[in-house]
């Protein structure tokens, strides 16, 4: 679960790096998603900050890590979660507290962007993501398996909206801030996808970190990095969290 900066540090620097988990599947998953969609960072020559749309996508950013916060802290509540017995319960608490300091990370990051570039930090969470995604996802949530497959689709979320941002924004601190984060939610969500797929199995004395690789079964990289690239069809409209 750490890497090799300072998970815990604060975010003082939004354009900087926040490194991966080396040597585990995570880690894999987010330095490939963090090396493509760095590519995207690269422009042919300086542009002409766009002041309004780049506002715009920071406070949707913020948006969307307010509503991922809100869920995180309701599944962390959810009595099928709390129930869970050692290593699993106490494992899978861990890695929610520091996962939720990330995104705490994340969201003061680009509320500082969003008032950088002249406009207001957005505090409220992103009502379409809240209201066709999270509430009804809950309201069906009876397992810690769908818990932690929610997560894992709020990362996978977040992570496409970065990305799509980054090809879109015209301010070079914006861009680095948005790649750098999308890879730390793809890393989220490959540790999520993990622990998904070893609840499905029921194998809960597997859950714990540091994890013993000889002991995971033959499918986990698959399942926790199913894909090589991030793609952007789930990702939310750039301005939909925007303040109006």
């Amino acid at each position: 679960m750490t890497g090799p900066t300072d998970p815990d540090a604060p975010f003082a620097d939004p354009a900087g790096p926040v490194g991966p988990a080396a040597g585990t599947a995570a880690g894999v998953g987010a330095l490939a998603a963090g090396a493509a969609v760095a590519l995207l960072t690269a422009r042919a020559g300086p542009a002409a900050a766009d002041a309004p749309s780049d506002i715009a996508m920071a406070q949707t950013a913020a948006a969307v890590e307010t509503t991922v916060i809100a869920a995180y802290g309701q599944v962390g509540q959810l009595a099928s979660v709390q129930a869970l017995a050692p290593p699993a319960g106490t494992t899978l608490a861990a890695m929610l507290a520091r996962t939720l300091k990330h995104h705490g990370d994340h969201l003061t990051a680009f509320n500082a962007a969003a008032v950088r570039l002249g406009g207001k930090a957005q505090t409220a969470p992103d009502a379409a993501l809240a209201t066709t995604v999270v509430r009804p996802a809950l309201a069906a949530t009876t397992s810690a398996l769908d818990a932690v497959t929610l997560l894992a689709k709020l990362e996978l979320i977040a992570a496409q909206t970065y990305s799509a941002m980054v090809s879109a924004a015209s301010d070079p601190q914006l861009r680095a801030s948005l790649a750098s984060v999308c890879g730390v939610e793809a890393q989220h969500q490959a540790v999520l996808l993990a622990i998904a797929a070893l609840l499905n199995v029921n194998s809960l004395e597997l859950i714990t970190f540091p994890l013993d690789a000889s002991t995971l079964p033959a499918t986990m990289p698959s399942d926790s990095t199913p894909g090589a690239f991030i793609r952007t069809d789930q990702a939310r409209p750039t301005s939909e969290g925007a303040i109006k």
